[in-house]
């Protein structure tokens, strides 16, 4: 892979930023974020600009002091990368929450990604479980074992405390039993909606022009701002299906491509048993 920015960089980046004039009388403020690191940079300077203080959404409150820009990210896809932007936030001086599910594609076991939870947190981030009702039993008390399980997975993958959750695909239309929170934070427990704006890039979209508002004259008080980082780590492809193509699918993959051709491949070809299969067919062929 590329070699990407350290934190350092991503200071100097934000400081050479603060240091170019601007564009004129609020044009910058017109222009919804390009997909990709720099794109994702240049956002967090923006909101800064606006006025925010930055909190990860596993911190919700219902009232704030300063106007605050919860940032949380929903790993729906793979864990591969990700830290990449966790990377631009901790140069930047922002933290989030991290939402991870055990019931995606991903294995979070993997030695590899178990890595990327520890860097996680060791660059200041926090670490929520991502949820999926769709996979939970329907008897709300066989439910509430089953995410308390999960919270206890993931916490010794990350290794430290998870105390956050939020709900994976709402949209299925499933009841969100835990929603009103309980023993884990939950940044969509109606308790903390009251004058909260909320705004997603899901499929790589931005749906309407809501965050334009934020950085506009009047600025909402509390916005939780949900990425997937998945989504931003290259930014030289435009077209969504073209990206779901060159970079999701590679990323999502590779683990499980690797472990085939090198792991499985070489097993396959130099295991005592297989090798006596082989010869016992060639003997067989040569008989006939």
């Amino acid at each position: 892979m590329d070699r990407q920015p350290t934190r350092a960089q991503w200071r100097e980046f934000a400081a050479r930023r603060r240091r170019t004039p601007r564009p004129g009388a609020g044009s910058e403020h017109r222009r919804l974020p390009e997909f990709g690191l720099e794109g994702y940079a240049d956002l967090i300077g923006r909101v800064r600009d606006a006025g925010y203080l930055f909190a990860p959404a596993g911190e919700m409150r219902s009232e704030v002091r300063r106007r605050t820009f919860y940032l949380r990210h929903d790993i729906d896809l793979h864990l591969l990368h990700v830290d990449r932007m966790a990377e631009v936030e901790a140069g930047l001086g922002a933290r989030a929450t991290y939402y991870v599910a055990l019931t995606q594609q991903y294995n979070v076991l993997s030695a590899e990604n178990v890595a990327i939870l520890h860097r996680l947190v060791a660059l200041g981030h926090q670490v929520g479980l991502h949820y999926d009702l769709v996979c939970y039993p329907s008897d709300p008390d066989a439910a509430l074992e089953r995410l308390d399980w999960e919270v206890g997975v993931l916490a010794r993958c990350c290794g430290a405390e998870v105390s956050s959750i939020c709900m994976h695909q709402p949209h299925t239309g499933l009841e969100n039993l835990f929603a009103i929170g309980g023993r884990y934070l939950n940044p969509h427990d109606p308790r903390l909606a009251r004058g909260l704006v909320y705004v997603s890039d899901s499929c790589r979209a931005w749906r309407d022009e809501t965050l334009l508002r934020c950085l506009g004259s009047d600025p909402p008080d509390r916005v939780m701002l949900n990425t997937h980082p998945e989504l931003w780590l290259d930014a030289s492809i435009l077209e969504r299906e073209r990206y779901l193509d060159g970079v999701v699918m590679p990323n999502a993959t590779r683990q499980a491509s690797l472990y085939l051709d090198g792991t499985v491949r070489e097993l396959w070809r130099n295991h005592a048993g297989g090798r006596v299969h082989d010869a016992r067919v060639l003997g067989a062929r040569e008989r006939a």
